[in-house]
C-alpha cells in the first residue's frame, strides 16, 4: 500500500492504484472510492449523457468503461501517481496532497485514446455507505436519499447546469466537499440507481474531442451540514481570487448602490401598444413600490430585415420614458439577446462537430443561429456603447447558463474554455461601462463579473426525498443575488407549462405564488420580483406557436404581489450587502428555514400550506415568514 499524509486527509492506495482510502483525521471518519464508478471513455460525444448512467455504462458495448488497474508510483514527497492501463489507452491520475486538501487530477494527453473519466468517481463514507447530499442546483437542492430511482446528471451553468462547482456529502460524522477547479468541460453526474445507489461525481468531458489540459478536482474534509459546506467553498472561491464583495463592485459602479431596497419590476419582452405606461409606473409607486430596478424597457435583437418583417408584435422599448423613471427612482435596464442570430453568414456562425451552423432557437419562422465568440463580443461592444449610454442596467439572455460550446467553424474553431473567456470579457466590458449586470442563470464563478443571476426554485418542499436550500445565498450574498428567471414572478404563473417546468426533473420551477415566492426571498435575501403591467408572449404548450398575454395592474394576484413584495423589500434594503453566515434546517423535510446575516438578523420562513411551530419563535401561518 501506498499512503500520503496532510494536516487534514490520510490517503492510502493499493499498488494497482484501484482502492483508494482517504480519512479525514480530525473527525476519524473514512471514505472508499467506490470502483464500480471510476469510469473512462473514448469516442463518447461531449455531455452525451446516457452513456455514463447505470443502465448503459460498462456494458460490453459501451463507449464507457471501467478504469482498471494500473501501477501507482510515488513522483515526489506529496505526490502519487497512478498509471492506468485502460480498454482505451493510457490515463495517469495524480493525487497530490496538501496540508488541507487532496488534490485529483488527470495528466494532458493528446494522443487518440482516453478522452473523458470520472474524476475521480464516487467517495462512500465507511460503514452504512449513506449520506445525504447537496447539489448546487437552482439554489441549491438537500437531498436525502431515498425516493425514486433518477438520473439527473448536470452540466453547464445556471437552471439546467450546476450554479456553483462543487457539491457536497453530509454523514452524521463528517462531509466531504468535492470542488471541481478546471469546470470548462464538466458534468456534474447525479443519478440514484435502480438498485438504491447514490451516485454523485465529477465527470470530465473531451475538449475538442481530446483530453487536451490537464483536469483537477479537489477535496476537503469537512464539519457535517449545510452551513459548514458552504463556507468552506467560499473561502475556497476568495483563495483562488474569484470573489468580489458587493461594496468592492459599488466603488467601481456606483449605480449598483440604488439596487439595495428595490424590487424586480418585469414589464414583458413586448411591447404594449395599449398600455399608458406613465400612467401605470404613477400607479405601481403609488401602490408603494418606492424603489425598482424596471426591466427591459429596451429589448436589444439582433435581428436582420427579413427577420423582422416575420414578427407580428414589437419588442418593448420605452426609452422615452426614462426622464419618468429617474423621477420615480426606477432604475432603467435592457434585455439583450446576442447568443444567437438569424444571420446567414456563415463566418460569423459556431458550427457543430458535422461542420455544419446549429440553430438553438426557433418562433414565429425565424432560426436563430449560434454565433463565434468573437462575433458576440463583437456585437455586445457595438449594441452597448450605441444603445445603453442612459441605461442603467442590462440583462443578458442565456450569456450565465448552459455549458460551455464549442465551435467546429474552420475560420475559428474553439472549444469551452474559450466560449467561457469570451462571456466573461461581455461581462465585463459591460461592467466597464458602469452598467448594473444581470443574466439568465446563476453562475457562481462568474459573480465578479455580474450581478444578478436567475432562475430558483419557487417551492422547496420535496416531501421525505429533498428539500431546496439557499446554498448560493450562503456562499454569494454579499457578492451577488439569485433572482427569479424573467418571467417566473410573484403573480404569473404562465411559464410553468413552457417546457413542461412545473416539475421539471422533479424540481418545481415556476412563478405565480405570491406568499411562498415572497418567502423563498426573505430566507435569502434577495429582492421581491413583480410583472405588473406590460406584454410576454409564451409558447403554446407542445408546439413551437406562440400566444401573448398582458397582466392587469387591478388584478388581485398583482395587488397580492406587490403587497408582499413591500416587506421583503424593506428586508433587503437592510441586509442586501451582508454575508448569509448561517442556515438553520428546522425540519428534515425543510418546511421551516432560518437563515442567518452577519448582523444578527434572523429570517424564518415556514414554506408548508398549514401553521407549523418553529422553536423559540412560535406558529408560523402557512407559507410566511418573520425576520427578528
Amino acid at each position: 500500500m501506498l499512503s500520503l499524509r496532510g494536516d487534514a486527509w490520510i490517503l492510502t492506495m493499493s499498488e494497482d492504484g484501484t482502492d483508494v482510502v482517504i480519512e479525514d483525521r480530525l473527525r476519524n471518519a473514512r471514505w472508499h472510492l467506490d470502483k464500480q464508478t471510476r469510469f473512462v471513455s473514448k469516442d463518447t460525444e461531449r455531455f452525451n449523457e446516457p452513456a455514463y448512467n447505470a443502465e448503459s455504462a460498462a456494458k460490453p458495448e459501451s463507449t464507457v468503461q471501467l478504469i482498471g488497474k494500473g501501477q501507482a508510483r510515488y513522483t515526489g514527497t506529496d505526490t502519487i501517481s497512478a498509471t492506468h492501463a485502460t480498454l482505451f489507452g493510457k490515463l495517469t491520475l495524480r493525487w497530490t496532497m496538501k496540508p488541507d486538501r487532496l488534490l485529483v487530477s488527470a495528466e494532458a494527453d493528446d494522443s487518440q485514446g482516453v478522452n473523458a473519466m470520472t474524476l475521480p468517481g464516487v467517495f462512500r463514507p465507511e460503514g452504512s455507505g449513506s449520506f445525504s447530499t447537496a447539489i448546487p442546483n437552482g439554489q441549491g437542492v438537500l437531498h436525502t436519499g431515498r425516493g425514486p430511482a433518477f438520473y439527473n446528471p448536470r452540466w453547464g451553468q445556471g437552471a439546467g447546469g450546476f450554479s456553483m462547482a462543487m457539491f457536497g456529502q453530509i454523514t452524521e460524522k463528517n462531509a466531504l466537499l468535492t470542488i471541481a477547479e478546471t469546470d470548462a468541460d464538466a458534468v456534474l453526474h447525479w443519478e440514484k440507481t435502480s438498485s438504491g445507489e447514490l451516485r454523485v461525481m465529477w465527470r470530465q468531458e473531451p475538449s475538442l474531442g481530446k483530453l487536451s489540459y490537464s483536469r483537477e478536482v479537489v477535496l476537503f474534509p469537512c464539519a457535517p451540514g449545510l452551513t459548514n459546506l458552504c463556507k468552506l467553498y467560499r473561502r475556497y472561491e476568495i483563495e483562488k481570487g474569484r470573489f468580489k464583495t458587493w461594496e468592492e463592485k459599488i466603488s467601481q459602479r456606483p449605480k449598483l448602490e440604488n439596487l439595495f431596497g428595490s424590487a424586480m419590476i418585469f414589464t414583458g419582452y413586448n411591447f404594449d401598444t395599449e398600455l399608458d405606461y406613465d400612467a401605470a409606473f404613477r400607479k405601481l409607486k403609488a401602490a408603494g413600490i418606492d424603489k425598482a430596478y424596471v426591466y427591459p424597457v429596451y429589448y436589444s435583437q439582433n435581428l436582420n430585415d427579413e427577420a423582422n418583417k416575420k414578427l407580428t408584435t414589437p419588442w418593448a422599448d420605452y426609452r422615452n420614458l426614462l426622464g419618468t423613471l429617474k423621477e420615480l427612482n426606477y432604475m432603467a435596464g435592457s434585455f439583450i439577446y446576442i447568443m444567437d442570430s438569424p444571420t446567414d453568414n456563415e463566418s460569423d456562425l459556431r458550427f457543430g462537430r458535422d461542420k455544419q451552423p446549429i440553430v438553438y432557437w426557433e418562433m414565429e419562422g425565424i432560426k436563430w443561429r449560434g454565433l463565434s465568440n468573437e462575433k458576440r463580443v463583437e456585437l455586445n461592444k457595438n449594441i452597448i456603447d450605441a444603445e445603453h449610454k442612459q441605461l442603467d442596467g442590462i440583462h443578458y439572455d442565456t450569456l450565465t447558463c448552459g455549458p460551455f460550446l464549442e465551435d467546429y467553424n474552420p475560420e475559428h474553431i474553439g472549444d469551452g474554455a474559450s466560449e467561457k473567456a469570451a462571456r466573461k470579457r461581455m461581462l465585463d466590458y459591460a461592467a466597464e461601462k458602469g452598467l448594473i449586470i444581470s443574466s439568465e442563470g446563476f453562475w457562481g464563478r462568474m459573480t465578479g463579473s455580474y450581478d444578478l443571476g436567475n432562475t430558483k426554485y419557487s417551492n422547496m418542499l420535496g416531501g421525505d426525498e429533498y428539500c431546496i436550500v439557499p446554498m448560493t445565498m450562503l456562499v454569494y450574498h454579499d457578492c451577488a443575488y439569485h433572482t427569479w428567471w424573467e418571467v417566473d414572478n410573484y403573480n404569473n404563473p404562465e411559464h410553468l407549462s413552457q417546457y413542461g417546468r412545473g416539475y421539471w426533473q422533479r424540481l418545481p420551477w415556476g412563478g405565480g405564488t405570491p406568499t411562498r415566492q415572497a418567502a423563498v426571498d426573505a430566507i435569502m435575501g434577495t429582492p421581491p420580483d413583480i410583472f405588473p403591467f406590460g406584454m410576454q408572449w409564451n409558447f403554446v404548450p407542445h408546439t413551437k406557436n406562440l400566444y401573448y398575454y398582458k397582466p392587469v395592474f387591478e388584478d388581485v394576484i398583482v395587488q397580492e404581489a406587490i403587497n408582499c413584495a413591500k416587506p421583503v423589500m424593506a428586508l433587503n434594503k437592510k441586509i442586501g450587502k451582508l454575508e448569509m453566515v448561517e442556515h438553520r434546517l428546522h425540519r428534515p423535510d425543510g418546511a421551516v428555514q432560518e437563515t442567518v446575516f452577519s448582523d444578527g438578523t434572523r429570517v424564518v420562513a415556514n414554506f408548508a400550506n398549514v401553521l407549523l411551530e418553529s422553536p423559540g419563535i412560535g406558529l408560523l401561518k402557512p407559507q410566511s415568514w418573520i425576520s427578528l
